[in-house]
């Protein structure tokens, strides 16, 4: 569901599906789960990389998606191949004879990333608390970040399973949604796609969609996860292109619901709720913001045992092993979500534009040229054998 720690829920979800459905598409969904945050879902992404410069933004994040599109072929046959099945493995494999140094930049990355994005959802959660209920922002942070929390203690089992079954309503409201919305904004859209109107340049879009792309280009470790029992190329070939379809069609939805709203609704801190709220429909706006709440907790305590799990090999002093393992889990928590409350104060649509763009200048020269320009010769190694040497 989110970048930094999609490795995990991509791997669960492919392993709770794989009884009674393809591989091929549990990996589908845990990619699309990893790309449904709380930037997606209030629609503050797509607005902040695509809608922002007008009709273009109709095409752009088909751009995004066909770029990942070539990246997950390249991952999932090259994990295929050499029977790699995570993201360890992967950057060992595929860097090699530099693995081992890439794969401590993976992990700065990811934590980085999970840092930020764990920033974004108290921020997204927060601002939904504020919009809603009038709550000032910094106690609505806090009480997110104290849901989380608790959520943590409570075991991630259950709301591993929780995450994965929010994908299907998500998807199911953000379409009613924007379906409602495209019908009554129609004039308007067929006003700016008509004149074609633009604001900013053509490069412009098409840099923010290459950075969106950056950005979440580390759903490559989704895929190493639930790789497991690919069997062929044609299966690579599905995940690669229903994975791209999939994300491609739901964000190019959002981005056409902003479009009939444009330019208003490029500005607006939660873009979907606000013309929710201007649509004047109680039931859709009610059912968003439960989805999205849920959502948003659900993403956090995720995220949070994602590091959490990465922390837990860190070496400690005495006085932190005198706590049960679980205590431990709490504090290693409670310490990440002070980092990212105190990321959370700039508030979304800031981490969006400006954290995820730091983002993306980590990742794209680190993972995604490197698999872009690679893979194909990483690839042709796999299949002659040769890729030890």
């Amino acid at each position: 569901m989110v970048i930094g720690n999609g490795f995990r829920i991509g791997g669960h979800i492919a392993n709770e599906r794989k009884k009674s459905l393809p591989i091929w598409i549990g990996c589908v969904t845990g990619w699309f789960a990893t790309h449904c945050g709380s930037g997606f879902a209030t629609g503050v992404q797509a607005a902040e990389y695509f809608t922002k410069f007008g009709a273009i933004g109709l095409v752009t994040p088909f751009l995004s998606m066909g770029i990942l599109g070539v990246m997950a072929y390249i991952a999932v046959e090259f994990c295929r191949r050499s029977n790699t099945h995570n993201y360890k493995e992967f950057a060992y494999k595929f860097y090699a004879p530099f693995g081992s140094i890439f794969g401590i930049i993976w992990d700065l990355i990811s934590v980085i990333g999970t840092a930020l994005i764990t920033g974004a959802v108290l921020a997204g959660g927060g601002e939904l608390l504020s919009e809603v209920f009038g709550v000032p922002y910094l106690i609505a942070l806090a009480i997110i970040a104290g849901i989380i929390l608790i959520c943590t203690s409570l075991g991630v089992e259950f709301f591993r399973n929780i995450s994965t079954l929010l994908t299907i309503p998500i998807v199911i409201c953000l379409t009613c949604i924007s379906v409602y919305g495209i019908a009554k904004g129609w004039g308007n859209l067929s006003k700016v796609v008509g004149n074609w109107e633009i604001q900013g340049s053509i490069g412009g879009a098409i840099l923010d969609s290459l950075k969106y792309a950056g950005v979440q280009c580390t759903f490559i470790g989704v895929l190493a996860a639930s790789s497991l029992g690919i069997a062929s190329k044609r299966d690579s070939i599905k995940i690669s292109v229903g994975g791209a379809l999939m994300n491609a069609l739901m964000l190019g939805l959002v981005s056409i619901l902003l479009l009939a709203y444009f330019p208003g609704s490029s500005h607006e801190n939660l873009p979907i709720l606000s013309i929710l709220k201007n649509a004047e429909v109680p039931f859709l706006s009610i059912m968003y913001q439960i989805t999205l709440f849920c959502a948003m907790i659900s993403t956090g305590v995720g995220l949070i045992f994602s590091i959490v799990t990465r922390l837990e090999g860190v070496r400690m002093g005495k006085s932190m092993k005198r706590f049960s393992h679980r205590r431990r889990r709490i504090l290693w928590a409670f310490m990440f979500l002070l980092i990212a409350y105190g990321i959370s104060v700039l508030g979304l649509r800031n981490i969006v534009g400006g954290g995820y763009r730091f983002l993306a200048a980590l990742k794209i020269p680190v993972v995604m040229i490197p698999v872009l320009l690679l893979g194909p010769w990483r690839l042709r190694q796999t299949r002659t054998g040769t890729e030890k040497n």
